[in-house]
């Protein structure tokens, strides 16, 4: 039996891929494609229709690139200046760690009604998709921009709601969720 073989039994017996056909790795990452044309990257399946190995392998490219751009944007925003804000919205600790993690999440666009994150995307506006207004990643993979007087509005109505994760959940799912709850403002 090959390595390349034995990989893809422990991958099968896993049960989370299904039938395994092929396991690779691309720089420091995992990719395993099942018999269905799903691929996985570090076990997580990819959502976008990719029909082989070197669209996989492209996919990871473009992630990383935009990741580190993403990245970047935020550098411009001092340390200091993101503490301050965080200081200013909650009180806590404030450390290199928190500063760090608000930088990731404010990279990651994911939408969020945070005061500290949208205060550190609207002092940033070049990281913005559209210009005066706020764009977010839905859990889908899609983009949705707002502009600053709907995302207030969101923020003042989940504020007073007692089920405000549950409704951000939902609006983080898809489109379609996220529209049915703004239509409904």
């Amino acid at each position: 039996m090959t390595l390349n073989d034995f990989v893809k039994s422990i991958y099968s017996k896993t049960g989370k891929y299904g039938n395994v056909v092929a396991v690779s790795s691309h720089y420091d990452h995992q990719i395993v494609q099942n018999d269905e044309g799903n691929y996985y990257v570090d076990g997580v399946m990819v959502e976008a229709k990719l029909h082989d190995l070197e669209e996989v392998k492209q996919y990871i490219e473009l992630q990383q690139s935009a990741n580190e751009t993403k990245i970047k944007l935020y550098e411009d925003i001092s340390d200091i200046r993101i503490a301050g804000i965080i200081k200013k919205h909650y009180n806590t600790k404030i450390t290199t760690k928190l500063v760090e993690s608000y930088l990731d999440l404010a990279s990651s666009k994911t939408f969020t009604i945070d005061p500290v994150l949208l205060e550190m995307r609207l002092s940033y506006r070049n990281a913005n998709l559209v210009e005066n207004k706020l764009d977010f990643r839905l859990n889908d993979g899609k983009q949705i921009a707002i502009n600053e007087e709907t995302v207030k509005k969101i923020v003042e109505l989940l504020n007073s709601s007692n089920d405000k994760e549950e409704i951000l959940d939902y609006m983080r799912e898809n489109v379609k969720n996220f529209l049915s709850v703004v239509r409904q403002i």
